[in-house]
């Protein structure tokens, strides 16, 4: 937008969690898993084996970055920026058992990410390491990290 605020468009394929237990296992739940059904510190006892809890999360979002310059001396610039936006998050949740059943449950929305960062640049060589927190079903944090070269 200007040289102290930038506009960043994203997709971010957060991965998969898959938590796997066989008969007799226990877990505790967060109150979120199978859709909210069990309270927060519930200890679940597996009845079979071969059971996985398989969650994907995927999201797209906009930003805006301000950011603050210092020239460190004439070679080195640093820029330390903040993230704030907005994020469209899908999430899903499969209970696959062994040989018998599936169970699904599919999660979206809209909530806010926000983050902080550092980048620095000496003549064309580019470091930058980044922090971000996006609030959703199942919350996700994520550290990004890059190095580039402009020829």
């Amino acid at each position: 937008l200007n040289e102290n605020i930038d506009l960043e468009f994203a997709f971010n394929k957060f991965g998969e969690t898959i938590v796997s237990c066989d008969n007799t296992d226990t877990f505790k739940v967060d109150g979120r898993y199978n859709n909210r059904q069990y309270s927060s510190g519930t200890t679940l006892t597996c009845n079979s084996s071969g059971i996985s809890v398989n969650i994907h999360s995927n999201s797209v979002s906009a930003a805006i970055k301000p950011k603050f310059d210092l020239a460190i001396n004439n070679d080195l610039d640093v820029s330390v920026f903040g993230t704030i936006g907005i994020n469209q998050w899908d999430q899903s949740e499969t209970v696959l058992t062994s040989g018998s059943s599936t169970g699904f449950s599919d999660y979206s929305g809209h909530d806010p990410f926000y983050g902080i960062g550092v980048t620095a640049q000496k003549n064309a060589l580019n470091f930058s390491m980044e922090y971000q927190e996006y609030d959703m079903y199942y919350d996700a944090k994520a550290i990004g990290t890059s190095i580039s070269y402009k020829f």
